[in-house]
């Protein structure tokens, strides 16, 4: 009866590592990086003009990832006079029987080079809760096994992440570190590293900008894909994007006064892995001074409004 019940432990533990390795060329939950950029990297709290608060969710339809979801909320503040930014992110991710919440907060300082061009650099530290719950477990197992009580997936670490970047209204790279520290683990310093450039077209009223995502974890380049995305005067946006296993992607979004709402679905075009589902990101955003500007830069100025 023990060996039964520690096996039904152990296999569904190999299985959400194998499944998670399997998937691990889908960063999960950080699809709108390109629309908010404090959703991967620290330095860019107080990304944008004033207050600002997102909330994004990614939910899956697979089989094999049933009831898997992330939900992560940043608030961010940029204060304009002494060139700081602050962010706060609080990200549960549910995989299986598995959860993790995470709660940070970030700091930013922001140089700007000049009136069209800055660089950031910024911290964030927090805690990381892992635990995971007997109840997605077979109901033939007895859950009142002392075996069940193991500490393998469970507890809080404090957590410390750092960030760089350089921004204009045309060129936004960033590289984080977002894992610099977990107290309790080795090293292992996964990073992520993303860029893009927009090219004006018709002014600036329309903007084609080709951008490219990617991770880096213990010496492989484990996700990575590229993405074009259409802008038109930053109220209505399209997105379509392929990466790594084959992942394709295609979104859209609206940005209207103080509101903006984008979905994003991805798919493995694969009939062989038509088990691993579809998956659906929605993202909400509020803008308190009703734009879309970057903190420290000087207005985005299309070709119908004025100089």
């Amino acid at each position: 009866m023990k060996l039964s019940v520690s096996l039904s432990i152990i296999i569904p533990v190999l299985l959400f590592f194998g499944v998670e390795n399997g998937l691990a060329q889908r960063d999960t939950g950080k699809r709108f990086f390109m629309r908010n950029p404090f959703l991967v990297n620290p330095a860019s709290a107080g990304y944008f003009d004033d207050f600002n608060i997102t909330l994004v969710t990614d939910q899956t339809t697979g089989k094999l990832k049933s009831g898997n979801a992330r939900y992560i909320t940043a608030v961010q503040y940029a204060l304009n006079k002494s060139n700081l930014g602050f962010g706060g992110t609080m990200d549960y991710f549910k995989r299986g029987m598995f959860e993790t919440i995470q709660i940070d907060v970030a700091m930013a300082y922001k140089l700007r080079i000049n009136k069209d061009l800055l660089t950031a650099f910024g911290a964030d530290v927090g805690l990381i809760n892992n635990n995971y719950s007997v109840s997605g477990l077979n109901t033939q197992v007895n859950t009142l096994d002392p075996t069940l009580s193991s500490q393998y997936y469970s507890g809080s670490n404090l957590k410390i992440g750092l960030g760089a970047s350089l921004v204009s209204y045309n060129l936004d790279i960033g590289l984080s570190i977002p894992k610099l520290f977990v107290s309790g683990e080795a090293l292992n310093f996964l990073s992520t590293f993303y860029g893009s450039y927009a090219f004006e077209l018709n002014g600036r009223n329309l903007m084609l900008r080709p951008g490219i995502y990617t991770n880096y974890f213990f010496g492989n380049l484990f996700n990575y894909e590229g993405s074009l995305n259409l802008l038109f005067q930053n109220a209505f946006w399209l997105q379509l994007g392929y990466g790594a296993r084959n992942w394709a992607q295609g979104g859209f979004g609206f940005y209207h006064k103080q509101i903006e709402i984008g979905y994003n679905f991805e798919i493995v075009p694969n009939s062989s892995k038509v088990y691993l589902g579809s998956f659906h990101s929605i993202l909400l955003s509020y803008y308190l001074k009703g734009n879309r500007s970057i903190a420290f830069l000087r207005p985005l100025r299309f070709k119908n409004y004025s100089k």
